[in-house]
Order: C-alpha cells, then structure tokens, then sequence
C-alpha cells in the first residue's frame, strides 16, 4: 500500500516537471542541463501561482479543475517559447535529451530513489502529532486551505480571519493533495520526501552545471575535455552536503556517549546536553531521548541571568538559538516554510547562475561575434555599452536581456525569485540580493560600471516585480517583525559555529588557497582599507548606532529600560546607562571575537582576490584566470559567511525578543550557498592540481599544490564529511525506533489509539461536512502552543474561534483579537443564557459545537448540557455529540 500510494504521488510530480519541460529548456538556456533539475519545482511554482492568482482575484475556484486549467496554461506557454526559440535556431529538446540520456537517467534515478527512501522512512514515523515540531499548526492549514474555494485561506484557528501567514507552500501542498484525492494526513507524510527528493535534485544539478561550466571554460587551452560524469560525481557530492550531511555535533554525541575525552573539553565546547562530563562506561550509540534535537541547537546563549551569574544552563540561564540544517529539518518531518521553500531556493539560484553565465560571456560573444541563438542580442549590447549614454529604456532592455533574454522569461524569473516571499519571505531579500549583486559583478568583468546603479537597477526592477506579482498576499499580510535590535551580549563561540560550518568551511579555505595560488597570490591590497571599514567596522558601528536609535526612540525605549533595569544587570552594570552597556556589549564582542574575525578575514580575502574588470584582450578565457563559476562560487561564498556575520551584531526584532529566529533563517541559507561552494571547492582543488601536466612550468609552480599538503587536505575533508554522515547514519533508526511498527503513512492514525472518540468524529466531519464552516472547541490561550488544542480545526480545516494563541500572537504581532474572545469562548460553554449565548453563536458564524473529552474536562456539565435545547445533535457516539445550528 505504502509503494502504490508513492508512486501515485511521483506520477503526479512527474506531471508537473513535464508540463514545463520545454518552458525549462527556453528559460535555462545558459546551463548544460538546461535546467532539467529543476522542472519539477518549477512546474509546481507556476502552476501554484496562477491557482492562487485566479482565486484571489476571483477567476476561479480553488478546485481540480483550476488545477488542470493552470497546468495546460503554464504548459502552453512553455510551448509557445520553445517554438519561438526553435525557429531561431536553437537545438531541440528532443536532440538535447538524446545527447544527455546518461545525465538525464542519473537525475531520475537520483530522484526516484530519494522520494522512494524518505518515503519508507516517513512510514515509520508518520505522527502528525502535537509535541516536537509545528506539524498540527501546518496540517490546519492545509486543512484550510482544501477547504477555501477563494484566497487567502480562512485561518483555521481564527475564524473570520485571513491566515496572517507566508502560505503558498501550503497552497502548493493542498493543490497536489486535491489532484491525488489522497487525504490530507496521508499527503502531509508524502510531501516530506518530495521535497526531499526535490532539494537533492536542485542541489545535484546546481553543482553539476557549476562543474561542467568550470571545465568548458578552463580546458580549452589545456587540451583537457569535458567530462559529464565528473560533473554528476560532484552533483551527487553537491546532493549530499545540501541535504543529508549533518553538522559535526552528531560525531561528537559519539564521542561524549562513549565516554570520550575530558570533561574539561565538553565544558569548553559548551553544547548544551553534552557540556557535562561524559560517562565513565558509555555506548558508541547515543541513548539518550531525542539526542538527535541537540544537533538543532549548537549555538548557546547566556541569557541576562546567566551572564550575570556566569552560569549560562538551563533553567533561566541561556536563551533558545535555533540552528537548524536541512537534514535535522527532513529528519524532523516538518514542512514549515523554511522547508517548503528549499526547492525554490535551489531554483532561484539555478536562475542567478544561468543569468550570472549569460552576463559573463557577453563581451566574449560579441568580440567572437556568436551566432548563437541563446546569446542573441549581447553583440548588441555591448557595442551599446561603449556609446556615451544610455537612456533608461535601453539600460532596462538590457538588464532583461542579461537576466532572462527576454520579457516574458524576465516576467518568469520575477514570479519565481517573488515566490520566495510568498513561500518563506525570509529568503526573498536574500536571493534579491544575490540576483542583483551577481548581475552587477557580471557586468562589471566585462566592462568598467557603477557597481552601485546596477546593483540597485536589478533590485529594484526585480523586487518592485516581485513583490507586485503577489500583491494579494501582501495587501493582508501581517508580521511581527519590528525592526532591527543590537545583538549585545552574545558573540557566537567561535567552536560551536566550527561545529556548525566547520566541514564546508575547511573545504572553501582549501579552494581559496587554490584560486590564489592561480592568480599568482596577486591580491588587489589596495582594496584593503575600504574592505576593512565595510566588513569589520561597519557591523560594529551598525550595533552601536541601533543602540543610540533604541535609547531616543519611543518604541524601543521599553527593550532598552528591559536591560537596563533588569535585576541581572545590576552586577555587570557600573550605572544603567546606554554607556555602560555599549561598553559592556564592546568588552564582550572583543573578548570573544573570534568568529568575528573568522567570518570577516574569510570575506576580506574573497574581496582581494575578486578580479578586475577585464579588457577585450582577456578573452578567450586565460588558463590562470577565474571562470564564470568560480566566481560564481566566491560570489555566493561571500553571502554564505556575510548572513552569520551580521547576526553576530544585529538580528530582527519579533515576539521572542532575541535572535533565535534570525540565526534560524540566515544560518539555514548559509549552510545551503556554503554546501553548494564546497562541494565544487572539492572539485577545483582536486581536478585543477591533477591536471598538473596540461600547465606550463611557471603555470604549475604558481597553480600546483604541493602533493602532500594536497593529499593530507584531502584526507581531512573526507574525514570531516564521514564525521558529518554519522549524524544521519545514527539519527534515522533512533527516530524510527529501528523500524519496530508497522509502516503507513496517515499522520493521524495514531489519534485512534490515544483518543478513539476524537478520531472517530474528525472522520465522520471529514466524511459529512463540506465547505467552509466554524466549529466551537475547547481552544488554547495566549501560551497555549504544541498542546492537544485546535486539534478539530487542525484535522478537519473547518475553523474555530481559537487554536493555538501563542502562534496567534506570533502570526499578527498582536494577541488583542484572541485576548477578546477568550472570555466569550468561555461564556458560550460555560454560560446558561439562552439569549447571550444565541447572540455570541451568531456573531461568530458558529455552524457546529464539538463537545468531546476535552471540552468535558474543562468546562461545567450544565454548560454543555443547553447545547442540546439550544441546537440539534447531529453525531453522538462514546463521550463525543457535535451540535449543529437548527
């Protein structure tokens, strides 16, 4: 059963990979796979976006039918793309997977196996359960959003209200769940391996084109040829480091079980759960309850109680730092945002490369004067860019051509870059930035230009774009995200981040050595002074002035005098002044800065070696310079270590007051770019020192390795990937409790062993009630979070006055619309008015009453008992009667 219900699903996926295969082929056609990887999670965003689009603005309902009219649309214009770019010359898609079979049989077996894999393993563990993650909160929404005929989705535990929330991947999840006529619990355990399978896919390809364009444009004066399968043997390198690796912290939960090394070590490393001393006789497997958690929450803390005390432990000691990677998050089986997103974000990035190469070779094709029908235009371009001026109209041509090619492919890269707001809007400014800067450095090695103007032309073109081809979701969105606050206390560990990145970071310092060892370690110094100012300084000087901001501001005035006048502070505070805690925060930052220093020596180095604008002369390609993608590479390395940076100074400000979310969202997207630079780090410092024998003899004293500092690189980065593969070696039989029950993949099975009466009742409502309603249940509170409430609306989607309040609050940035009705929820079950309690029925829309175990327990009998004259019982059975308004 488990096998037949996931080859539906993959049949499904594969449908929409399909779609827009030839849309695909047109939009990447800079990439050699053309962007093969990435049709499935593009077919999904497209087809996803005008589902949306046509129920927001009122075309259509949110049905199977709209489905398929949006799959045939996306397809058609796929279709008519690649007629046009047919006509102009360019080779078939049908030429191109005939000369690709061995890749394009890698990349299906690639996916087929992940989905199959991770789909056995989610039916082992298939619990969409309360504790231990946000599964209840993202299977209501699913719930919901099956249940909306229109957009945004009713929010399942606000009734009458919108969800306040980045929603579209749930929007992605209903629309395949409808077209596979799965039930939602089922399609919830079915998407986790898709999406796994889809971010190995992404990063395989992602890694595989970077490689393959490394060898094109290195080889040529070296007589060296391209080979496809070392660009697939480092795609599958690419693969693993994305999405199976674990940080090092699993290696050491080995290490501290078994009883190894002094406690004097594990007090230094300070992790929690493991910073005390080992056992004397201990196990090489961890036994410990969910040791694998551990690996999610490296970085540690001191809270104001725990500077103050110099104990930094639980309780009270630390605050939470979220650090997951996007292995913790498959293993986990959640699809929070963050997740949903990361096939996107892989696409996203195959669009900068493609639009990063396109840019690149610019000159080079029209100085060679290329008839290619994929480089049409550049010629022109770059014979435009020598004139005087330029209007505006013909600098936004341009842009478009360089970014896309073309208007409606431009359009398509807005709505996919734009998508990532709507998925995790996190990510949206990031990959913005990434676009924008990229395109600016890409024309920048072509020829002299303002850095700055055209960093900002592409933000804004793109992100005015994207931000306007998803105005319905940002008329009603709401964020508690309130500015930005000054990371005082808390400078990273330098160990815990080396825990964290320490793999990926070993392999990038080997491959910078490589690339300054090609360039002769002719480094540009003159860069130094400005680099200095804007990668050391000007963190700390951001910090200081939020500080000065938050001391005159009103609305920040509270987090100050929170600080100030906290009992803690009185013993590392000379006097509660802004000066005594900028030069407290000054006396902890250089005390500890060694992540700080890691980070920006690392980013500094990247801007010395960044090369200069090259002159005609410079093509083609010399052997000692840098290709498209290793600069491309250095590029997203210096977004991958500038994202931990800035949370070393600043973080946003949101309901929880510290940067636990933001170290989650940049290091979650750092770990991505820095894996993706690794594994084609490998590839360079590996391959390029091999290929010894194609340089000339000053060539290889300037770009050869010494073989024994090579080999023992080498060596140490196997063991640093073998020691990050312990994590999910050990992690999948402890979370599966090595296989012992029963596979199936319906999340809420279990309900019917814990609470039978529940679980019969959400059926029958599942089975019986159509359509949009409200239903009155036992809600939480303003704290209520990861408890067994909501949990009607959460598994039916039909909505309720209350769920859980505290991702209320969090969702709208104010709890004052629950706080209102927590008494009136309470008046209508407990209340003996028939009058008042008819008016607050309706007022609310209440269609149904749900009175279970629950509602039983904490409310009076005679309160429940008036449900009985007041509406009909429309279900009784066990301790469970669901009322419905006569």
């Amino acid at each position: 059963m488990v096998v037949t219900t996931a080859l539906l699903w993959w049949i499904l996926i594969q449908l929409f990979g399909l779609a827009v295969l030839p849309l695909t082929f047109c939009l990447f056609s800079h990439l050699p796979d053309r962007g093969y990887t990435l049709a499935r999670p593009l077919g999904l965003l497209l087809v996803g976006y005008l589902l949306w689009l046509g129920g927001s603005l009122g075309f259509w309902r949110n049905s199977v039918s709209a489905t398929i009219v949006a799959l045939v649309l996306v397809g058609g214009v796929g279709w008519w793309l690649y007629a046009a770019r047919l006509k102009s010359g360019d080779r078939s898609l049908s030429t191109w997977v005939r000369n690709h079979r061995a890749y394009v049989a890698c990349v299906e077996v690639l996916f087929g196996l992940a989905m199959l894999g991770w789909t056995v393993f989610k039916a082992h563990n298939p619990n969409i359960e309360t504790a231990g993650g946000e599964k209840w909160m993202e299977i209501a929404f699913v719930n919901a959003t099956l249940r909306s005929e229109q957009f945004p989705p009713q929010d399942p535990w606000l009734s009458g209200y919108a969800i306040s929330y980045y929603y579209f991947g749930y929007v992605l999840m209903a629309m395949v769940t409808r077209l596979s006529g799965l039930p939602a619990t089922v399609a919830y355990n079915l998407f986790v391996p898709t999406l796994f399978a889809l971010t190995l896919g992404g990063a395989f390809g992602l890694v595989y084109n970077l490689v393959t364009v490394g060898q094109q444009e290195d080889g040529p004066e070296r007589s060296v040829p391209v080979r496809a399968w070392m660009g697939m043997l480092y795609g599958l390198v690419g693969a693993v480091f994305v999405g199976v690796i674990g940080n090092l912290e699993g290696f050491l939960e080995v290490l501290h079980s078994r009883g190894l090394l002094p406690a004097g070590f594990w007090h230094w490393l300070d992790i929690k759960d493991i910073n005390v001393a080992p056992p004397l006789e201990g196990s090489w497997i961890p036994t410990r309850f969910m040791w694998w958690w551990r690996a999610s929450r490296v970085i540690h803390d001191c809270s104001l109680q725990g500077l103050a005390t110099g104990n930094c432990n639980p309780p009270g000691g630390d605050w939470e730092v979220i650090d997951e990677f996007p292995f913790f998050s498959f293993l986990l089986g959640d699809v929070h945002p963050h997740v949903l997103a990361l096939p996107f974000v892989l696409l996203s990035l195959g669009l900068v490369l493609n639009a990063f190469i396109r840019a690149s070779r610019a000159k080079r094709d029209a100085r060679m004067g290329s008839s290619d029908p994929v480089s049409t235009g550049f010629g022109e371009k770059c014979r435009a860019s020598a004139e005087p001026a330029e209007t505006l109209a013909q600098r936004s041509a341009h842009l478009v051509k360089e970014i896309s090619g073309g208007w409606p492919e431009f359009i398509l890269v807005a709505v996919c870059l734009g998508g990532l707001g709507f998925l995790n809007t996190w990510d949206f400014p990031i990959y913005l930035a990434v676009m924008s800067i990229a395109i600016a450095a890409a024309r920048a090695q072509v020829r002299e230009t303002n850095w700055a103007r055209e960093t900002l032309a592409t933000a804004g073109g793109l992100g005015l774009l994207g931000v306007g081809l998803y105005a319905p979701f940002y008329v009603g969105f709401q964020s508690q995200v309130g500015g930005l606050l000054p990371n005082l206390f808390n400078p990273t560990k330098v160990q815990q981040f080396l825990v964290f990145f320490g793999p990926f970071l070993f392999a990038i310092v080997g491959y910078l050595i490589l690339i300054s060892n090609r360039q002769g370690w002719r480094l540009h110094w003159k860069r130094l002074p400005p680099l200095l100012l804007a990668i050391v300084g000007a963190p700390i000087v951001a910090m200081l002035t939020i500080v000065g901001v938050a001391a005159i501001s009103p609305a920040l005035r509270p987090y100050m005098d929170g600080i100030l006048y906290d009992p803690h502070m009185r013993s590392l505070l000379s006097q509660p002044s802004v000066g005594s805690l900028v030069l407290l925060a000054l006396r902890l930052h250089l005390g500890n800065p060694l992540t700080w220093l890691l980070l920006s020596g690392l980013l500094i180095w990247i801007g010395l070696m960044w090369p200069s604008p090259r002159s005609a002369s410079d093509y083609p390609v010399r052997t000692n310079s840098l290709t498209s993608s290793d600069r491309f590479v250095l590029l997203i390395t210096s977004f991958g270590l500038a994202l931990p940076l800035i949370v070393e100074f600043v973080y946003l400000r949101d309901n929880f007051g510290i940067r636990m979310n933001t170290v989650f969202k940049f290091y979650y997207q750092s770990w991505i770019l820095l894996a993706v630079s690794a594994a084609y780090g490998i590839w360079a410092v590996h391959m390029r020192s091999l290929r010894a024998e194609a340089l000339t003899r000053s060539e290889r004293r300037s770009a050869l390795w010494q073989p024994m500092l090579r080999g023992l690189w080498e060596l140490v980065v196997v063991c640093l990937v073998l020691a990050g593969l312990v994590y999910p070696i050990l992690s999948i039989p402890s979370k599966v409790a090595h296989y012992e029950d029963e596979p199936q993949l319906d999340g809420m099975e279990w309900l019917s062993k814990v609470y039978p009466g529940d679980y019969a009742a959400i059926r029958w409502l599942q089975a019986n009630v159509p359509g949009e309603a409200v239903i009155l249940e036992a809600p939480g509170d303003r704290y209520a979070a990861y408890d067994y409430v909501g949990r009607i609306s959460a598994l039916t989607g039909l909505a309720t006055l209350l769920g859980w309040g505290n991702h209320e609050h969090q969702w709208r940035g104010s709890y004052e619309i629950p706080a209102r009705r927590e008494p009136e929820i309470e008046a209508l079950f407990n209340g003996l008015d028939p009058t008042r309690i008819t008016a607050l029925l309706d007022q609310y829309d209440i269609a149904y009453v749900y009175v279970g175990t629950l509602e039983r327990k904490r409310y009076r009998a005679d309160g429940l008992a008036k449900f009985e004259q007041l509406m009909e019982a429309i279900y009784r059975q066990g301790d469970v009667v669901i009322y419905q308004r006569r």
